[in-house]
């Protein structure tokens, strides 16, 4: 059957008014906002695929995605960077967890208000756009391609919001960095049920944390010498910026003139990670950075750059006379996270004994536990971290000290079964040879509540 002439000039521009405002979305339909402390991207694709998906982005991470509608068009939401600044906020807020959950809600939606007006807006003037590339210029048609523009976006909009369904995510598809990481699967299926806990639990280390410095300050030397420097012993913050407030606090209660930090300052060593490099900048103590399996070049890097950072790769440095030497994990040359085998670690002790060998250091600094319990050589204090196991260790003439997880193990605390606290040591030297006088191991508990300071002994007394 043939279409008539005049029927044909009816059609054709309300196709290519379809046409156009489809295009147009694909081309530049996408809305990049802050909400809270978070910079995303929102876009929506048509015709990308039989089924509609829902996909969440997570550079370099991977992606999570579910079929969430009916309709062959893919919502996506990129995770673009994070101001950690704004989280620091969040975990200590003002208000109530509620207040903030609803801030975020309001965000959210003024969010997604904005980016459904710019499709609005896009697909209407691709509709004009198609009508016009087709030749025509009246003011009708151009206005008629404006309308089926606009009419066909309230169309696909409804259509996928009357069939998404959010529970489609409870088996959701992984990709990237995420399907291998089962620890992360299951934080995005269950970290909303806990978050309501966790700001309890900061609420209380606040408490906790405050009540400790003031105790600090009355502490007696306990019979040892009066110590010519404090050297603060971080690891394995993985994250964690509530981390940076118990450093600080620590460094100003005791009087701290070093800080060395045995590793694991992220999880990804992702550009999102970056941010906590300020905080490191912002303590205004001197800081020592051992890399650790979970950082990546491009970490150290932006570390080097900073001017409170020395990053110890293999290097021995001297501070006030406390000669120490810092080597770098080796899974911190890989751009992803990767633990060392067996076979490293015993290589990497062999290394590091040549290393003691000729430059003769008073303190070690490395990442991974089983390499400092390795260490051949003599060297007086042994720095690590890895495990989180926070202990203090007197062997064969030597002190193997561990941090633990200053930053209480980062986001895998959401899943522990246990609450992980948050660890550090601080180490006092002194005497003519400047040695090892003492060990003050710190262990903060986000529940049920308080904090555990030991003393471990050593070294001359007066």
């Amino acid at each position: 059957m043939m279409i008539s002439d005049s029927r044909q000039k009816r059609l054709l521009p309300i196709l290519a008014a379809l046409v156009g405002a489809l295009l147009l979305l694909n081309l530049a339909g996408s809305l990049s906002y802050r909400v809270g402390a978070l910079q995303i991207e929102m876009r929506a694709k048509l015709l990308a695929g039989l089924a509609g998906k829902t996909r969440l982005a997570l550079p370099p991470l991977g992606v999570v995605e579910a079929p969430t509608h009916r309709l062959p068009v893919t919502l996506q939401v990129t995770l673009e960077s994070i101001d950690l600044s704004l989280i620091r906020d969040m975990a200590f807020p003002t208000g109530g967890p509620e207040e903030v959950l609803v801030h975020l809600v309001h965000l959210a939606q003024g969010a997604l208000g904005l980016f459904l007006l710019k499709a609005c807006l896009l697909m209407a003037l691709g509709g004009m756009l198609g009508v016009w590339l087709i030749g025509e210029r009246s003011w009708r048609r151009l206005t008629g391609g404006l309308a089926v523009g606009a009419a066909c976006f309230l169309l696909l909009a409804g259509a996928v919001a009357l069939s998404f369904d959010p529970a489609a995510f409870a088996q959701p598809e992984y990709t990237g960095v995420l399907e291998a990481a089962p620890w992360m699967v299951g934080l995005l299926q269950d970290s909303w049920q806990r978050v309501g806990e966790l700001g309890d639990q900061l609420q209380v280390l606040a408490s906790n944390l405050y009540s400790l410095y003031e105790r600090v300050q009355e502490l007696e030397p306990l019979g040892v010498a009066e110590p010519a420097l404090k050297v603060l012993h971080v690891s394995d913050i993985h994250n964690n910026v509530a981390a940076f407030d118990f450093i600080q606090q620590v460094a100003a209660s005791f009087g701290v003139d070093l800080i060395i930090d045995t590793g694991d300052l992220t999880d990804f060593g992702t550009p999102l990670e970056l941010g906590l490099v300020d905080r490191i900048e912002e303590l205004g103590v001197p800081y020592l950075f051992v890399p650790g399996n979970h950082e990546t070049p491009e970490v150290v890097r932006r570390l080097r750059e900073g001017t409170n950072v020395v990053v110890l790769d293999g290097q021995q440095v001297e501070f006030s006379g406390l000669r120490i030497l810092g080597v770098a994990d080796g899974g911190a040359s890989q751009s992803s996270p990767a633990a060392m085998s067996l076979a490293q670690v015993e290589q990497m002790a062999g290394m590091i004994d040549g290393l003691v060998a000729d430059m003769e250091p008073l303190l070690l600094a490395v990442h991974n536990h089983r390499v400092a319990a390795l260490v051949k050589e003599e060297v007086p204090v042994i720095l690590y971290g890895h495990d989180h196991r926070l202990g203090v260790k007197s062997q064969e003439g030597r002190v193997l000290v561990g941090a633990g997880t200053t930053g209480a193990a980062g986001i895998r605390s959401l899943q522990a079964k246990e609450p992980i606290p948050f660890s550090m040591a601080l180490l006092y030297f002194g005497g003519e040879e400047l040695e090892l006088l003492a060990v003050d191991t710190i262990k903060v508990d986000t529940l049920p509540g308080g904090f555990t300071l030991e003393r471990f002994a050593f070294g001359s007394k007066d």
